[in-house]
């Protein structure tokens, strides 16, 4: 089945007859810091079709461990970290607003404890105001029943945006989408421009030129990029030693990690952590 219409499908069950139990709606508030915890700029609705995900969640300046099931749905509003737990199988499915389109992925956690595979997902030409109107609205809803009528409209409304035509440039972006989504997937692997062209069935010298046109930055500078950011969380919340944070995060060796941190960052990664804890510890 092509992407499209497994999202189609989706949207279309969750609009009309899928079954909607619990709804949560997490502030942020208390804190939380592990490896795998993700945050981002973007607000984004998630649904559980199927197995089981244990979500911390700050719910009323609280913290909880929340046992999702098949039916439950949670609003991510943006900057409010969200587990990306793998201890349980599931299947989940997410609205997410990115600017001015949508990004709409499954995602399918087939062996707990094991790293995601590439999402199903499409991206809109564009958004209306409708939709971005219905999640402020849905943020401020505590009443289940009325939660289940806002995200019913909100997939009829997406349903609409995923039927437009595509433009010339929404098309070229859509192709940046998913090399960016896999490079975010696979970073921490040997990962190199010349295996993603040839994954996707594209030359070398196209994705160099996309990424440059969506990220005004090479190929390689965003998987470094990736690979920084995720060695500045492991070195600012865990104590894992620096020789491991490398490995981690998909550096060949610890001489090559510490020497491109440094020129990267401006302070060498032992710096940088003993910097980063003395001010988590003051805020």
């Amino acid at each position: 089945m092509e992407q499209k219409e497994l999202i189609l499908d989706i949207l279309t069950c969750i609009a009309t007859d899928f079954e909607l139990h619990s709804f949560y709606n997490p502030d942020g508030l208390a804190p939380y810091h592990a490896p795998s915890v993700v945050i981002l700029p973007y607000d984004r609705l998630l649904f559980i079709l199927d197995g089981v995900k244990v979500e911390p969640m700050s719910l009323n300046g609280k913290l909880r461990d929340v046992r999702l099931t098949r039916g439950d749905y949670y609003l991510i509003r943006k900057n409010i970290w969200e587990c990306a737990a793998r201890v349980e199988r599931h299947e989940l499915f997410y609205i997410m607003i990115r600017g001015s389109y949508l990004r709409l992925a499954r995602h399918t956690m087939e062996v707990p404890g094991m790293p995601w595979g590439d999402a199903d997902y499409y991206h809109t030409s564009m958004m209306s105001d409708s939709i971005g109107e219905a999640f402020s609205l849905l943020k401020t809803v505590v009443n289940p029943e009325y939660a289940a009528v806002i995200v019913r409209l909100i997939a009829k409304m997406v349903i609409e945006e995923v039927n437009r035509p595509l433009s010339g440039l929404m098309k070229a972006q859509m192709t940046f989408e998913d090399l960016r989504n896999h490079v975010e997937l696979h970073f921490t692997e040997s990962l190199s421009r010349e295996s993603v062209a040839g994954y996707f069935g594209l030359s070398h010298s196209y994705v160099s030129q996309i990424f440059r046109k969506f990220t005004g930055h090479s190929f390689q500078d965003y998987v470094t990029d990736c690979r920084l950011n995720k060695a500045k969380y492991l070195l600012t919340y865990t104590q894992q030693p620096i020789k491991e944070i490398a490995e981690a995060c998909g550096f060949p060796n610890n001489v090559y990690f510490v020497r491109r941190f440094r020129e990267c960052v401006g302070l060498p990664p032992g710096r940088y952590r003993i910097h980063r804890k003395s001010k988590t510890s003051v805020e």
